[in-house]
């Protein structure tokens, strides 16, 4: 958690950042909320419930979806 912690703080405009379990994960989705996840049972449940999900297999893969969103 402090590794997570420690990297987002480096990342400019970051507005709210959560950190929840998998199973809470989801009480935070809204439309304009992205989840970046290696859990392909946690991304479906958040896109579900209206937010953005991102199913992270790789570092490059990523960047390429928050860039397609224009992050």
């Amino acid at each position: 958690m402090q590794g997570k912690t420690e990297w987002v703080q480096r990342l400019p405009n970051l507005r709210k950042l959560y950190f929840a379990s998998a199973k809470n994960k989801v009480k935070f989705a809204r439309p304009d909320s992205i989840l970046i996840d290696d859990r392909k049972d946690t991304i479906d449940a958040w896109n579900a419930a209206g937010g953005v999900g991102i199913f992270h297999t790789s570092a490059e893969d990523t960047i390429k979806q928050l860039q397609d969103l224009g992050l």
